[in-house]
Parts: structure tokens; C-alpha cells; sequence
């Protein structure tokens, strides 16, 4: 995002840089080489690459190319990697474990902070705060009632073909 600040540029690329050497074992044979997995976040979700591209973790689309860090920058692929992400978050035990009430749309978008916030319903931690009032306030921007964001995420999602299945 380029009208962020460069603290909050700089905190993106570290989380970028981390994500990629969390699993850099499962990106090194991408014809895209480490710079282009670590610059921040992008496109209209703020996706991670190395977080988005999961599904693709040492795979032949990785291999050839089919699929890449850029790719969170094109409309039809980051949707498809964004619902691939809200998927595997509801999929974690940090969601699982969460009461009825609290397993919401605010719980994603904390997960998508950092997955452990998830856990954090009651908002112990100031950045489950932050988050909260920023989705809260992005959108009230929209038009959407933030009230939308306590309503229930459906967990079984039975059609869902994933990822791979939709780029690959």
C-alpha cells in the first residue's frame, strides 16, 4: 500500500520476509526468485504471498510458474487465494475452539492480522483492539453496517473446491 506509512510498509515486509522463510523450502524452485516474495502485501486483500500461495507449496503450478507471488496483485486470482485463506482460518484449531458468538467475521480479520489473534474474542491484546476498530471503521467507509462483522461465518462450506482446484 503505497499511502501507508513506511513503519507500516516496513512491518509488511517483514512479515512478508518471514512468511516466505517459514516455508522457503516449499518456494525455492518458483521461477520467481526471494525479493519478489518479500515485498509487503498487495492487491485489494493485502494478501502475504507466501501466506496466499499455501495451496501451492511445492507443486508443479509453483514449478512452472502458473502461479506467483504477483499473483495477489490480479483480481481474479487473489479472490480466489483470499476465500482459500478465510477458508483455511476457519479451518485452524484457533477458530475451532472459539465460542458459538465468537466465531465471526472480526475473528477472521484478526486471523488475518496474525491466526493466534483469532483466540482473542474477549480483545486482551491491543492489536486485537486495533484490528476491530479499523475493520469497524473500513467498513463503515464502505457503507456496511459494522454490525455485519459480529455476524456468524458459516464453517462448512460444501462445494468448495479450493485453490488449486480453481487456478491450478
Amino acid at each position: 500500500n503505497r499511502k501507508a506509512s513506511k513503519a507500516a510498509r516496513d512491518h509488511e515486509s517483514n512479515a512478508a520476509l518471514e512468511a516466505y522463510e517459514r516455508n522457503a523450502y516449499a518456494y525455492v524452485d518458483s521461477p520467481a526468485r526471494k525479493p519478489s516474495w518479500v515485498f509487503g502485501s498487495g492487491g485489494a486483500y493485502g494478501l502475504i504471498p507466501a501466506n496466499a500461495l499455501a495451496p501451492f507449496r511445492d507443486t508443479p503450478e509453483l514449478r512452472l510458474g502458473q502461479v506467483g507471488p504477483f499473483d495477489v496483485f490480479d483480481p481474479w486470482k487473489s479472490t480466489v487465494l483470499f476465500t482459500d485463506y478465510v477458508r483455511r482460518l476457519i479451518d485452524r484449531d484457533e477458530f475451532s475452539r472459539l465460542p458459538a458468538a465468537a466465531k465471526n467475521w472480526l475473528a477472521i480479520k484478526r486471523g488475518m492480522a496474525a491466526p493466534s489473534l483469532m483466540a482473542d474474542h474477549a480483545e486482551l491484546e491491543e492489536r486485537s483492539r486495533t484490528v476491530r476498530a479499523r475493520a469497524d471503521e473500513a467498513a463503515a467507509a464502505m457503507g456496511i453496517d459494522p454490525a455485519f462483522l459480529r455476524e456468524r461465518v458459516p464453517q462448512a462450506w460444501p462445494d468448495y473446491p479450493g485453490a488449486r482446484e480453481l487456478l491450478g
